[in-house]
């Protein structure tokens, strides 16, 4: 076995070794926050749905919750990993999403990268 000669992997990772050891990959969250002008609302919302609806069908998406108030749409995002959300981040219809709304907007996109404390 490879264990047997190597002492850093059995001493520092033995763990791994047991049969019933799992590895728990932390999900990656996001809150991003879309702030529409107010003669824009119709056609930002519009935007948002489609992209919406594009991104929940990627594989590494686990949740692409959308809230909104007034003009302020809120995106909650999970995904699996770094590498979907990479993949995600390189979507047309995301970085289409985010050129056509530029001037729609009142203030640039807010996104936020969290970690579940609680």
């Amino acid at each position: 076995m490879i264990t047997e000669n190597c002492s850093i992997f059995k001493d520092d990772f033995s763990d791994y070794l047991k049969p019933n050891f799992k590895i728990y990959s932390i999900m990656i969250s996001i809150t991003a926050i879309i702030k529409s002008k107010k003669e824009n609302i119709e056609e930002v919302k519009k935007m948002v749905h489609n992209l919406v609806s594009n991104t929940r069908r990627e594989a590494a998406c686990v949740r692409y919750d959308l809230h909104y108030t007034e003009n302020v749409f809120i995106i909650w995002e999970e995904w699996k990993d770094q590498a979907g959300l990479d993949i995600h981040n390189n979507q047309s219809y995301l970085i289409n999403f985010i050129a056509d709304s530029e001037t729609l907007l009142a203030a640039p996109i807010q996104v936020y990268k969290t970690t579940q404390v609680m």
